[in-house]
């Protein structure tokens, strides 16, 4: 379903009736217009490409697979009308994500959760299939995108992409390299809460973002420029 004129026709319908899956609206940093997400998970890795400096673009539901023959469709209709009457049933994947990089590389998503892929084992064929094709696919369950990781990413990615005014960052190096509480830069700074994000998401600031949630007690450090603990994605 295309929601935005501005937003890109997925390959596969997201939500199918009768289905009781929650489909999830999503825009933001590196999205073309109003998206949708068909799961939690799905949402979590977008929310995690949001956040992640070497992630250009995010596209849910670009393409589909004929897992058979290696061809590549723009949606999952085409596929199955070419195969309309021939008696044949072909191996569709369309892959929750596409990640476009900045070294200009590209690397598919799907998120599924570890019951599901232990009730389908040939899940675990997947990476192996497309790699095959010459493609990279990441396939994330629960284990990786954890409530913690995906809360904290979620409540980062309203202010992705945003820089830090020269006045708040200066501020924020003078605090040291720490560790401090996250209340404690607010009152030492005189900051608001979204400059301290944006301080992370910069490098200027970092945290545990897999394992603490953030919030008043969470401990920063100062990061020195770096932006590795945004970068949870195995790209």
């Amino acid at each position: 379903m295309k929601i935005d004129p501005d937003a890109l026709t997925p390959a596969r319908r997201i939500h199918k009736r009768g289905k009781n899956q929650k489909a999830n609206f999503l825009s933001g940093h590196k999205l073309d217009g109003i998206v949708q997400t068909e799961s939690r998970f799905e949402s979590a890795a977008t929310y995690l490409a949001m956040i992640d400096p070497r992630v250009q673009k995010i596209r849910p539901q670009p393409l589909t697979f004929d897992l058979d023959t290696g061809k590549i469709y723009a949606t999952k209709e085409d596929l199955t009308l070419e195969y309309a009457g021939s008696g044949t049933t072909p191996r569709a994947f369309t892959p929750d994500l596409k990640l476009t990089l900045n070294c200009g590389g590209h690397v598919f998503v799907e998120t599924k959760s570890t019951f599901f892929i232990a009730s389908n084992p040939d899940y675990h064929k997947l990476p192996a299939q497309l790699a095959e094709l010459g493609h990279r696919l990441l396939l994330m369950t629960e284990q990786i995108l954890t409530e913690t990781l995906s809360l904290n990413a979620k409540h980062m990615r309203p202010y992705a992409g945003e820089k830090l005014a020269k006045a708040p960052a200066s501020a924020i190096a003078n605090l040291g390299e720490g560790p401090f509480t996250f209340a404690d830069a607010m009152r030492a700074t005189g900051l608001s809460q979204s400059d301290i994000i944006r301080s992370i998401l910069t490098g200027i600031l970092a945290f545990d973002i897999q394992n603490q949630d953030l919030g008043p007690k969470t401990p920063l450090v100062a990061a020195g420029g770096s932006t590795a603990h945004l970068e949870i994605l195995a790209l």
